[in-house]
């Protein structure tokens, strides 16, 4: 982290040529593609240097000494003059790293080395010399504990002039003394109270790594704001409770749309034609001879690209909304829904907990028992309309809205799902 934290301050970090960073995460491939990259700097600016002292000498050409210098420059980071190396206990598919960041990490000419387990730095006349290492027989144990296991007589020595680790971070809790009342996990972090956040002592209250352990920053979060809650219940003396405001917003009025004028508001949502045909682009990066110092790898989405990737989404935040009063069960949303995400089925088929029965007893007004069999289907029909419902898989609805605009009676709405929380004294 202090590397890091050096290098996009601005500070000079001089690694010299060969880095080892330790470590298999995401950190480690930070580290380590950001170690290549200042290397590749000084690369650059030493191809720099050169010309620019050739510019002061008589019968150079200055164009050509800067066209070579950064011939030579680019060249170096091409065919790595960089030696960045990344060993970590893992084997390539237990490595905790994102796929896409390994994948960047050997594109930009680093080195992995999994199974292998730091053993000591060895160091000469006060610097770093290299890295002692070990071959690593597994990192979990049967219960998938972590617990490295090591095959001694292994040890070999990878040459280094820096060495990174990024093996993890614990919390540096060395401030508490036992006269605070703040309890410590045997994990080594704060214990609190899951729900409220509150430490062992009281007015006391602690979220995110150091009482969870590591989590994503919006687990952080969403701690500060349980924390804030149970701060200001702590000082105020009074309880607070969610008030949860839920609504389905219209989108349109679909047989109006189809059959009538067009009606007010927003329009009717529709999956963009061919959005299956246009696969996930990922951003633009910048070339691999150019990724020195602290320049931004990602780039962003020419304009066109993005509006492409943006037409792929399907709202699914907008639903369809089956209002069954209206339903005449033609199968004309059946017929037509693209991902075959709508069935008919009769009753008899349908199986599920108590509230299911209620509902079908509700809508037929006969106990589902009493609608077994196809003669008594038959009845039923003739008592309340039809014994034939119809069921959707939600997670195949793509929000192309063809149902809504396919009923005739306009038993289909799509409708957007509104949710807002508040926070009240009680």
């Amino acid at each position: 982290m202090e590397f890091l934290l050096n290098i996009n301050l601005g500070f000079k970090v001089d690694l010299g040529q060969r880095v080892i960073v330790v470590g298999g995460g995401d950190v480690a491939m930070d580290a380590a593609r950001t170690a290549a990259r200042e290397v590749a700097e000084v690369e650059v600016l030493t191809a720099l240097d050169a010309a620019r002292a050739a510019l002061h000498q008589p019968q150079v050409d200055p164009v050509a000494a800067m066209r070579e210098a950064m011939d030579v420059a680019r060249e170096a980071v091409r065919t790595g003059a960089r030696e960045v190396r990344v060993v970590c206990l893992e084997s390539w598919e237990e490595m905790p790293a994102q796929r896409f960041e390994i994948e960047e990490a050997l594109a930009e000419g680093l080195t992995i080395h999994p199974r292998l387990g730091p053993k000591r730095i060895v160091g000469r006349d006060g610097k770093v010399a290299g890295l002692e290492t070990l071959q690593v027989r597994r990192v979990f144990d049967e219960q998938r504990r972590f617990n490295p296991q090591v095959i001694e007589g292994t040890e070999q020595v990878l040459a280094a002039d820096s060495v990174i680790l990024a093996i993890g971070q614990t919390a540096d809790l060395e401030f508490l003394t036992p006269a605070d009342g703040v309890e410590i996990t045997p994990r080594g972090t704060i214990q609190v109270n899951p729900e409220t956040l509150a430490t062992t002592a009281p007015g006391i209250y602690a979220g995110g790594d150091v009482a969870f352990g590591p989590r994503i920053f919006i687990e952080g979060v969403a701690n500060g704001h349980r924390a804030a809650r149970s701060i200001h219940e702590y000082l105020s003396g009074r309880r607070l409770a969610a008030s949860a405001e839920v609504t389905w917003v219209r989108v349109d009025h679909a047989r109006q749309a189809l059959l009538g004028p067009p009606v007010e508001g927003p329009r009717l949502p529709r999956v963009y034609p061919g959005y299956r045909a246009a696969g996930r682009r990922e951003p633009p990066t910048l070339p691999i001879d150019r990724r020195i110092g602290i320049a931004e790898v990602e780039l962003k989405y020419p304009d066109e690209t993005a509006q492409a990737q943006a037409r792929r989404c399907v709202r699914c935040g907008i639903h369809p909304i089956f209002d069954a009063r209206q339903c005449i069960l033609c199968g004309g949303c059946v017929d037509i829904c693209p991902e075959y995400c709508l069935r008919m089925v009769p009753v008899s088929q349908i199986t599920g907990d108590e509230a299911v029965t209620a509902l079908v007893q509700l809508v037929t007004g006969s106990p589902q028992s009493a609608i077994g069999n196809r003669q008594s289907a038959i009845t039923s029909a003739t008592a309340t309309g039809t014994a034939t419902v119809m069921i959707m898989d939600a997670t195949k609805c793509i929000r192309c809205a063809l149902c809504a605009i396919r009923c005739p009676t306009g038993a289909i709405s799509m409708e957007a799902f509104r949710y807002a929380e508040a926070w009240v004294s009680v």
